[in-house]
């Protein structure tokens, strides 16, 4: 009888130890196996947070782009008014000047007879708006 405990004993040890070893190694098939989940959600995260950087960033450039059309659009604009005002301005000054001063300017100029000081103006308006606009943006 003691032969059979010495027996059973071993038995019930080698199972003991065989359960430890399975369950060892199912804690680490498990631990494996999260790991592995754990990096896939890990690489899908960082997936889709590049995704919507790259998204994010395509649209700042694409709102930079469209800012950029409207501001020169609006310089554009402003520019136009300006040289339409610069432009009015010289008329009135050069229609204020006496008659023989503007026809001295005008035969100075080469301009044909009979022009008014409107019609010499803007006549000559590319070389006045180049002088003008020099003047206002230096």
């Amino acid at each position: 009888m003691e032969n059979l405990q010495k027996v059973i004993g071993f038995i019930s040890e080698q199972a003991v130890s065989e359960c430890r070893e399975i369950v060892e190694s199912a804690r680490d098939e498990s631990e494996r196996i999260r790991a592995g989940y754990y990096q896939e959600e890990q690489d899908e995260y960082w997936k889709a947070v590049n995704a919507g950087s790259k998204e994010m960033e395509l649209r700042r450039k694409s709102l930079d782009d469209l800012a950029a059309e409207e501001a020169n659009k609006q310089i554009e604009a402003l520019h136009n008014e300006m040289c339409d005002e610069a432009m009015m301005l010289a008329v009135s000054m050069f229609a204020e000047l006496p008659e023989d001063v503007q026809k001295e300017v005008m035969k100075n100029n080469e301009a044909e007879a009979g022009l008014s000081a409107e019609e010499f103006v803007l006549r000559f308006k590319d070389e006045l708006s180049e002088g003008i606009i020099a003047t206002l943006f230096e």
